[in-house]
């Protein structure tokens, strides 16, 4: 009973043993893991506003004999949320001693794909580089179209050694959201002490004092029949009622200015009567 306990317990031990054994064994020589060609970053978002945004393909894990010679990368996305604007390549491949031809990037926004590709010419051919880490190959730069979100796949995709010989690769793909843009919010302005406003001093008018002045009286000049009359009209009272006022003078005697006219029409008749009687006189004489 006992020897088939230790029995037992010792099977155990060299299975757990075995299992250790395969877990940390090394890979067989020929074994090797396939290369990775990836888009990074692998999600973005960005603003319907922006102008553009920028993806970059990374290559990595090659580490073949005869290296990387050459690819055909298509970045598939939907055209209604994105669309290229243009494709460069990052001149890895052709970091060697071997004629390699790569071409301007194809794009096809109404399919939604851009296509960029590397071939190495097959004369005189060395081995190509490898990466063992990631390795920028190419950049693709794209535009917002409208809000949503679109997938940056990399189907249809090919690595090839300097030879033409496919290399079988792990493809990682992306996506990109397109969000509207945040607006900020708007804040109340705070509120500031002021001085109370001055009243503005009212008009006040003063009526200047009004002086009556008597205007000085005019003097008509009296034709000798005017005269005549007011010398042969005798004076009424005043206020009779059937004559005009008495002139006032406070003695009954004529204003100075008649007088003076009565004097001059005299004076003038008086000078009048002596000429007439000369000529007469005159006139009678032999």
């Amino acid at each position: 009973m006992i020897l088939a306990t230790h029995l037992c317990r010792l099977r155990l031990a060299a299975l757990a043993a075995l299992a250790v054994a395969v877990l940390f064994a090394p890979a067989p020589a020929g074994a090797q893991a396939d290369p990775t060609l990836s888009i990074v970053p692998e999600s973005a978002s960005v603003q319907s506003d922006a102008t553009s945004f920028q993806t970059n393909i990374y290559v990595s894990r090659v580490t073949n004999e005869t290296g990387l010679g050459g690819y055909d990368i298509y970045v598939n996305y939907n055209p209604s949320i994105v669309q290229a604007v243009s494709g460069t390549h990052s001149g890895f491949v052709e970091n060697t001693e071997n004629i390699v031809v790569c071409v301007s990037a194809y794009i096809d926004n109404t399919a939604g794909h851009i296509i960029l590709s590397c071939v190495t010419v097959p004369l005189f051919v060395g081995n190509g580089p490898t990466a063992p880490d990631q390795q920028l190959l190419a950049t693709v730069v794209f535009k917002p179209v409208a809000p949503g979100v679109s997938p940056l796949d990399l189907d249809s995709t090919a690595l090839i050694d300097p030879n033409g010989t496919a290399l079988a690769a792990t493809l990682q793909g992306s996506q990109v959201s397109i969000v509207q843009p945040q607006s900020e919010p708007t804040t109340a302005p705070e509120a500031t002490a002021t001085d109370p406003p001055i009243a503005a001093p009212s008009a006040t008018f003063t009526a200047a004092p009004v002086v009556a002045t008597s205007a000085p009286a005019v003097i008509a000049p009296v034709s000798a029949t005017a005269t005549a009359r007011a010398r042969s009209t005798p004076r009424r009272g005043p206020e009779t009622g059937d004559g005009v006022a008495a002139t006032s003078g406070g003695s009954g005697s004529p204003p100075v200015a008649l007088t003076i006219v009565a004097v001059l029409l005299a004076v003038s008749a008086m000078a009048g009567g002596a000429f007439l009687w000369r000529r007469r006189r005159r006139s009678l004489s032999p």
